[in-house]
């Protein structure tokens, strides 16, 4: 994957529990995975997955009725902290996160290429509850090298994620404007269960049907 991130913490910042106590501690110990948009094996494991239904705007307002909304993601970023063992949960100052993505990510509302200028809405998971909540939009930004970044501030630490939905674009999970006729090949005498995946020509998840029994020669 061409995708990373960095995580700068300013000179001073104190880390708190999950009560918002200050944590007095002589190590900090960090944990962060970066999951690509377009990998398989990324988002095989993409954490909540990606029809959630546990939804809030910013004000924790539930959207969609808690019906599921599709999320298109365009990257993620999980962060864990320990001080000498303690989980960390909130800081004094905000952190600054900064996501290179890949260029092959499609922007789900323009369909093209992501571009610098283009705007993504981020969510954070309380993986604890299951709840993703609207963090507001971030910006893409150029390096001036060519990269494309994801720049944002956080006080509290969770899984951070880049994702348009078919909701917040104004399109009802499982609307089908434009009908797209699938053949599926498993192989004769292979039908059995299994994960079927709308992907983008880069391999960026789309939309899924999970555990669906199918047989080859299948048309949908």
């Amino acid at each position: 994957m061409v995708e990373s991130a960095q995580i700068t913490v300013s000179e001073g910042t104190q880390v708190e529990d999950v009560n918002g106590n200050l944590i007095t501690a002589s190590q900090l110990t960090s944990s962060i995975v970066d999951y690509s948009a377009v990998s398989s094996t990324s988002y095989g494991a993409f954490p909540g997955g990606f029809s959630p239904t546990n939804i809030v705007d910013a004000n924790g307002n539930q959207l969609n009725g808690g019906l599921p909304i599709n999320f298109v993601s365009a990257g993620l970023i999980s962060i864990k902290m320990t001080a000498d063992g303690t989980p960390v949960h909130h800081f004094s100052k905000p952190l600054q996160v900064s996501m290179k993505l890949d260029p092959a990510t499609t922007n789900f509302i323009t369909g093209e290429s992501i571009r610098e200028g283009d705007v993504v809405p981020l969510w954070s998971l309380s993986e604890e509850t299951g709840q993703w909540k609207s963090e507001g939009n971030v910006t893409i930004t150029g390096d001036g090298n060519g990269n494309l970044l994801a720049n944002f501030q956080t006080t509290h630490l969770c899984c951070f994620n880049l994702d348009w939905s078919w909701t917040v674009a104004g399109h009802p999970y499982g609307t089908c404007f434009v009908p797209l006729r699938v053949t599926i090949h498993c192989g004769a005498g292979k039908s059995g269960v299994y994960d079927v995946t709308i992907v983008t020509p880069a391999n960026q998840y789309l939309a899924g049907a999970h555990g669906e029994y199918v047989h080859d020669g299948d048309v949908v």
